[in-house]
């Protein structure tokens, strides 16, 4: 059986496409039936007035919410500055500082922390993981990994690219 260049070059081709798809979607196998260390973005990101982990304010912001074993994790974005305060507590995450900001609940009189990201660029993010999370630094780092990767590539100020499946090993 002979089969003529042309035709041979168009089977490789076709080939070399299939195994770039595979290979794309190669992370979201794990998907389908094992458990695995993946946060998927449940909903947003949604424009917000307002962050509520600071004092009373009108501040522009994007919220988003993930689900991250077994856990619901409020992220919320703005690019407005935001400056430290006191009270905040710097806290190393893996090569990052983070700022824990305890803040009373007025529905429970409860202190609870919160988590801020301040980049070099000023932009901030918070974290609000529940009390007995435990895994703050892994999610918090898996996301700034994806978000500052997706944040170099966008060129509309107007998305906030919030990653919607996040591998946090």
């Amino acid at each position: 059986m002979w089969i003529s260049r042309e035709t041979l070059r168009r089977v490789l081709l076709l080939n070399r496409k299939a195994v770039i798809v595979l290979l794309m979607f190669l992370p979201l196998w794990n998907l389908s039936g094992e458990e695995g260390p993946f946060a998927i973005l449940q909903r947003g990101p949604t424009p917000i007035k307002g962050i509520e982990y600071l004092s009373p304010n009108v501040l522009p912001a994007h919220s988003g919410e993930y689900f991250f074993l077994e856990n619901t994790i409020r992220v919320v974005f703005t690019n407005e500055f935001i400056p430290l305060m006191e009270a905040w507590v710097p806290w190393t995450c893996r090569r990052r500082i983070i700022y824990q900001l305890p803040v009373e609940s007025s529905s429970q009189g409860v202190e609870r922390l919160f988590h801020c990201y301040r980049s070099v660029d000023e932009w901030c993010i918070f974290f609000d993981f529940s009390d007995d999370f435990g895994q703050e630094c892994r999610f918090i780092e898996a996301f700034l990994n994806r978000f500052e990767f997706f944040m170099g590539l966008n060129r509309d100020p107007w998305e906030i690219p919030f990653p919607a499946i996040l591998e946090a090993p």
